[in-house]
C-alpha cells in the first residue's frame, strides 16, 4: 500500500487532542504507526487509518472522562438503591446467575423506562428503610411503574407465588393476615387447613383446643357456645369505637376465640 510521502504527510498535524510527532514504526502490512502526543500529556501510538477515520482521538483520556462523567451523573453509583436496580437488571437479563430462572426464566422482564437508573429512581425514589426492598405487587408481572413498590421482607413473603390464600366469611387473605386478626398463628392455621378443617374452623377455635362443630350461639352444642347474643353485639360495637380486643374480653368475661367468632361469624346479628 502506497502512502504519501511515506506516511510523513500527517506529521506535525493535529487531530482532535493528538498531534503527531514521528512515526513509530510499521506494522504488518507496511502502514505506519505514529507516535503521538495528546494534549492532556499522554501518549498515544495509533495507525494511520485509525487516525484519518478519526477513530483515534486522544490517548484514551476522552473515553475516561465520558465513563467518569456517566458515574457522576446522578452521584448515586455506590448506593443501595443503584444496587437494587442493577441487581433488578441482571436476574432478568443474565441466565448465568442462580435467581434466573425465578426471573428473565419465567418470562418477567424490566420495562424500558427503567433500563435507565434515573428513569427508574425518579419513579420509585428511596427504600423507606433499609429493611424494604423492591417487590412485584402482580408476582407475574414485569418490573415496571404501577407494579412496583417498596416493602419488608414479610409483606413479600405474604405475595409469593407460593402462598396460599385462605378464604373465609366471605374474605380471602393469607394465613399471615388472619393470624393478625385472630391471634392465631399462621403455622397452627395452615397445620389446622391442612388437617382437613374447614377455614372458619381454623380461625376461631382457640389453640389448645379440640375441633367441634361450628361456634354457636348459646344452647349449642359447641364448649365456646356460651357466648351470648349480648356479648355478641357488645364485641361488635366496642371493636367498632376501637377498644383493644383484650380489654373487651376482660371485660365480657369471653375468651379469645369466642370474641373472634363475634366478629368474624355472626354477620346475621
Amino acid at each position: 500500500m502506497n502512502h504519501v510521502n511515506g506516511g510523513l504527510d500527517i506529521i506535525g498535524k493535529k487531530f482532535g487532542r493528538l498531534t503527531v510527532d514521528s512515526i513509530f514504526r510499521k506494522n504488518t502490512q507496511g502502514a505506519p504507526v505514529y507516535l503521538c502526543f495528546c494534549d492532556c500529556g499522554g501518549i498515544a501510538r495509533p495507525g494511520r487509518q485509525s487516525i484519518l477515520a478519526g477513530s483515534s482521538r486522544s490517548c484514551g483520556c476522552i473515553r475516561a472522562e465520558m465513563l467518569s462523567k456517566r458515574r457522576r451523573r446522578h452521584g448515586l453509583s455506590d448506593t443501595r438503591i443503584h444496587r437494587i436496580w442493577k441487581n433488578m437488571l441482571t436476574r432478568c437479563s443474565n441466565p448465568k446467575v442462580e435467581c434466573f430462572k425465578n426471573y428473565g426464566g419465567r418470562g418477567i422482564s424490566v420495562c424500558e423506562r427503567w433500563r435507565v437508573f434515573e428513569n427508574f429512581f425518579a419513579d420509585m425514589g428511596q427504600p423507606p428503610s433499609p429493611k424494604h426492598s423492591i417487590d412485584r405487587i402482580d408476582v407475574n408481572g414485569d418490573y415496571r411503574p404501577g407494579n412496583c413498590r417498596w416493602a419488608t421482607s414479610k409483606e413479600q413473603a405474604q405475595n409469593k407465588t407460593t402462598s396460599r390464600s385462605v378464604k373465609a366469611f366471605g374474605k380471602a387473605m393469607t394465613a399471615t393476615e388472619w393470624s393478625s386478626r385472630t391471634s392465631i398463628s399462621s403455622a397452627r392455621i395452615r397445620a389446622r387447613i391442612a388437617r382437613g378443617w374447614s377455614e372458619e374452623e381454623a380461625l376461631t377455635i382457640p389453640m389448645g383446643s379440640f375441633r367441634k362443630p361450628r361456634v354457636g350461639l348459646q344452647g349449642s352444642k359447641s364448649p365456646l357456645s356460651k357466648i351470648t347474643e349480648a356479648q355478641v353485639l357488645q364485641a361488635r360495637k366496642e371493636r367498632s369505637e376501637g377498644v383493644h380486643y383484650l380489654e373487651t374480653i376482660k371485660n365480657l368475661g369471653i375468651t379469645r376465640g369466642q370474641y373472634w367468632s363475634a366478629i368474624l361469624c355472626w354477620k346475621h346479628l
